[in-house]
This record gives structure tokens, sequence and C-alpha cells, in this order.
């Protein structure tokens, strides 16, 4: 018996979208996967001080969105 499955779209890009990133608060790195992407200390702080400061992550974006370019 062949069932019809619906498939999902290909999305090609995530430019000015955001929908994921209004909903996860820090950027989804396994432990330790920052350090072997060598992502600068820079970009790493706001995720440290969102952290630290223990704030409701569910409630927020990404620490790295940009709302004016939904980057």
């Amino acid at each position: 018996m062949n069932v019809a499955r619906s498939t999902l779209p290909v999305i090609e890009t995530c430019d000015q979208c955001a929908a994921c990133c209004r909903r996860t608060p820090l950027p989804p790195f396994q432990p330790g996967e920052e350090v072997a992407r060598d992502v600068p200390d820079k970009l790493l702080q706001p995720i440290r001080d969102r952290i630290a400061a223990d704030q409701e992550f569910e409630l927020l974006p990404c620490v790295w969105l940009d709302d004016s370019s939904l980057r």
C-alpha cells in the first residue's frame, strides 16, 4: 500500500526571517562547540551576560538577533 506523504518545503535561506531566532534565546551550540568554531569573545560575552543574569530565556530572542535587519 503506497501512502502519499506530504513533504515540508525546503528553506533555502533564513535571511530576513528570524522565526527561530525569536524563540532561541542563545545560539544553539553544544558544549565546547563555540571554541571549535572559533567564535570571537565579543560575540560570546552577551551569552555569558544573559546566563549570569539568569533571565527568563523562553521570553527572549537570540542575543545575536538584530531586530532591524532580522539577521
